[in-house]
């Protein structure tokens, strides 16, 4: 379950469980970050590959991508889950 908190941000709701709260947040917030960072890098990479005629390379690149970042997601999500 999530909330808006006082600065507009989507969070989980400590009603969820108010002891895990916290420590989520501290491992969720950098990688979020971290992604909407790079989105449009990201995609300006994507779309320069695209338009010159390199469209299987486009899709390698985004997969690739897809697949690190996903990656890193399980990855730290499974440290969290080990903390509890």
């Amino acid at each position: 379950m999530t909330v808006t908190d006082a600065d507009g941000k989507t969070v989980i709701s400590p009603l969820a469980n108010p002891f895990m709260r916290y420590d989520i947040v501290e491992v969720w917030y950098p990688l979020q970050k971290e992604l909407f960072m790079k989105q449009t890098e990201i995609e300006k990479r994507a779309l320069e590959m695209y338009e010159s005629g390199k469209h299987k390379k486009v899709i390698e690149y985004l997969t690739n991508y897809t697949i690190t970042r996903g990656e890193k997601v399980i990855k730290k999500a499974w440290e969290l889950g080990d903390l509890f």
